[in-house]
């Protein structure tokens, strides 16, 4: 339960990834936050699967936390907006119906 937050990769350096991954009860959450906030940033998230127990799983449903929206991820093409209203993005992840 201590386990510290694994980064996950994203292609723009100013933005930052990371993630937690609780076998438990299956929860999964990434966070982005924009290091340059007052600058729109986007970039490609390279999730490690395999760190949040989705080996094998092509989509997700990713339910943004902090904008109260739901999207559905196919984990080969993710990207992330961080905008000067919105620089850190928090969601939480569950496979999506039918995606294994």
């Amino acid at each position: 339960r201590n386990r510290p937050p694994r980064i996950q990769p994203i292609d723009d350096p100013q933005l930052l990834a990371w993630s937690r991954f609780d076998a438990a009860s299956g929860s999964r959450v990434v966070v982005v936050v924009n290091l340059a906030p007052g600058t729109p940033r986007s970039g490609r998230l390279a999730l490690d699967l395999a760190a949040l127990g989705l080996e094998g799983v092509a989509a997700v449903t990713a339910s943004d936390l902090l904008g109260d929206t739901v999207h559905a991820w196919h984990l080969a093409a993710v990207t992330i907006e961080c905008t000067p209203e919105a620089p850190v993005r928090v969601f939480r992840l569950a496979p999506a119906a039918g995606a294994s």
